[in-house]
């Protein structure tokens, strides 16, 4: 590409050039005037030199206004794509902020921080694949924090054609032991079955977002190698190394979900990320202040309870406290010890919020609630997976538990509005 610093004071359709701001294996990034709505914007032009650039400039282009049509809070909005004076460009919102990498301390941003920015995350991730379009290079140098704290998503849906530099800046190697050309993204955020050859999807973003949290809680990435092959040995083999003490349980659990090697066993949808962090987020105090339980009589089969948030370990108790698991029920009101549940499943929770947009949240809780389960050693806990194809069914609670052959199912709701949510399980 010619001298960036040339360009300065140069006009591309009706687009201004006033100042560089930085570049990238995609190509240079530019302040611009908008001379015809009279506002700044950001200005980036594609690297015509860059590997593979001219066969797919077209099909970049393509993909630039497919993401276009993404139009939420956490994502930088493409405003337009064309070309002009030899130039593929990308008009894009421009975000005054810092590059989220560049704001983490060596001992890792504080929890509450994580969870913030984390959930921001999941939130741009969600809009975006249930319109179709995936990241493919979800990294912490990709998401900007504004001043107000704000996460900006960037650079939506446009990694897989230019993602073969990136895999060799990110390594000390000059001779990357993995085809550039075969693969989109940075090589420590890259998921396990792209390194293997497989198809991206939203799965694969969510490994990557599960990176960029660790990277957030420990001040480093779990994957680290001095060659491109040591580093791709570690992600296709090796566990993450241990969390600092610092992180709790909750966010760990989390990430680890987001971090399993096979796609089948991380979160499916980013917006179960999202509920998960946001659950994690709420402290899970025991105090009748901030978690209040409300235990009807025995005889009744609900237990509901209001919580800020959504605390999905009070649901749990509730939930262990009917299932009688331990004997915790019989303790409680003295009563002759009674058979116990030794297997459930929980089926779907309903969402009762008359909002459809608030379907991720119920999935979340449902996903949470089993996996707390799933910790009780006494119980068998259906997976997830097998329970789904029981959402909306007609089939009777009997004829659900016997065809999963479990003792006993957990049905409930989940109601949310504004802050508050309602859960009955």
């Amino acid at each position: 590409m010619a001298d960036t610093d040339s360009l300065i004071g140069k006009t591309f359709s009706h687009y201004r050039i006033l100042e560089k701001l930085g570049g990238g294996g995609m190509g240079e990034v530019y302040r611009a005037r908008d001379e015809h709505l009279k506002r700044d914007v950001a200005f980036k032009i594609l690297l015509r030199d860059s590997q593979g650039a001219a066969e797919a400039g077209e099909k970049l282009l393509s993909e630039a206004r497919a993401a276009s049509a993404l139009n939420h809070p956490h994502i930088c909005i493409i405003h337009e794509v064309g070309e002009a004076g030899g130039h593929h460009f990308i008009v894009m919102e421009l975000v005054e902020g810092k590059p989220l990498n560049s704001l983490i301390p060596s001992e890792g941003l504080r929890q509450e921080l994580v969870v913030r920015y984390g959930a921001q995350i999941a939130a741009a991730l969600a809009h975006a694949h249930d319109r179709g379009i995936i990241h493919r290079d979800i990294k912490t140098a990709n998401i900007v924090i504004t001043s107000s704290g704000q996460v900006k998503v960037l650079d939506f849906g446009l990694a897989r054609f230019y993602g073969g530099r990136e895999i060799e800046e990110t390594t000390r190697s000059n001779q990357p032991a993995i085809d550039a050309n075969a693969i989109a993204g940075t090589l420590p955020y890259i998921a396990p079955e792209i390194l293997r050859g497989e198809e991206a999807d939203a799965r694969s973003d969510i490994w990557s977002l599960g990176v960029a949290l660790y990277e957030m809680s420990a001040g480093r990435r779990p994957f680290c190698g001095q060659t491109s092959f040591e580093l791709t040995s570690k992600i296709l083999r090796e566990p993450h190394p241990p969390f600092p003490a610092q992180v709790p349980p909750g966010l760990r659990a989390v990430i680890e979900h987001c971090l399993e090697k096979e796609p089948g066993h991380r979160y499916q949808r980013a917006g179960e990320v999202r509920a998960a962090l946001e659950a994690v987020h709420t402290p899970r105090a025991t105090t009748p202040s901030t978690v209040p339980v409300s235990v009807t009589p025995p005889s009744s089969a609900k237990r509901s309870l209001w919580i800020p948030g959504a605390i999905a370990i009070a649901v749990l108790a509730a939930v262990l406290f009917a299932a009688n698991v331990g004997g915790m029920r019989d303790k409680v009101f003295h009563r002759a010890s009674a058979p116990g549940i030794h297997s459930l499943a929980v089926l779907p929770l309903e969402n009762l919020s008359g909002d459809p947009q608030q379907q991720y949240f119920a999935d979340g809780m449902t996903e949470e609630l089993t996996t707390e389960l799933s910790q009780v050693r006494s119980l068998r806990v259906v997976s997830r997976t097998s329970v789904m194809r029981y959402k909306g069914t007609k089939k009777s609670v009997p004829e659900i538990a016997r065809e999963l052959n479990v003792d006993a199912v957990v049905e409930g709701s989940v109601e949310r509005e504004g802050d508050r949510v309602r859960i009955t399980a």
